[in-house]
């Protein structure tokens, strides 16, 4: 989990005088994590630390805390790191919460199957067929049934969904492989695998 999940904020001399300056982290596509920085305004003008946060928020700076670089391709483990922090992180103020235990599933799922084979790919680049394949070899190699393997879907198809809700991919149903996954009743799944 990085650090800093809100940033932080310190002050600096500047040309103008103190300034409230905001700190930030960026993942790279290549994993590395820069800091950036914003300035904020004037310690004259917001003379106590809550005031600049709360004017952090009102300029939605608080969205580029530990969001990967959009300068290079994002993979689908910088997609389920977001996903992580930030849909199943603090659910206190959530408008649909999730229980303890379904945070906990999917955790556990991206975890062990779904993010060491996923993780390095950048995420525009999966296939639904090449998705089918690695659920058709879950089936047969770790003798998966039917509901695990359609959770395995549900979870990965969440995180490009979260992705493209936070922009971090583009949005559409054409960015989301897991709506092109061929969707089965369970009689016809087994047949399939």
């Amino acid at each position: 989990m990085p650090r800093n999940q809100r940033g932080s904020i310190r002050k600096e001399l500047r040309a103008k005088g103190q300034t409230w300056v905001y700190r930030y982290s960026v993942s790279k596509p290549d994993g590395r994590r820069v800091e950036h920085t914003q300035p904020i305004g004037l310690v004259s003008k917001f003379s106590a630390e809550a005031d600049c946060w709360t004017e952090i928020e009102r300029l939605g700076l608080l969205h580029q805390v530990n969001k990967p670089s959009r300068e290079g391709v994002v993979t689908f483990g910088q997609l389920a790191e977001h996903f992580i922090e930030h849909e199943l992180g603090n659910q206190s103020e959530s408008t649909d919460p999730r229980s303890h235990t379904t945070i906990e599933n999917y955790k556990r799922n991206l975890r062990l199957r779904i993010t060491p084979q996923w993780g390095k790919r950048p995420a525009l680049s999966i296939t639904p067929l090449e998705i089918e394949a690695w659920l058709r070899q879950l089936r047969q190699t770790h003798k998966l049934q039917n509901p695990t393997l359609d959770r395995h879907r549900r979870i990965m198809s969440l995180v490009f969904k979260s992705g493209q809700r936070y922009g971090l991919i583009p949005r559409g149903e054409e960015h989301n492989p897991l709506k092109f996954v061929r969707q089965r009743t369970i009689s016809d799944f087994s047949r399939w695998c």
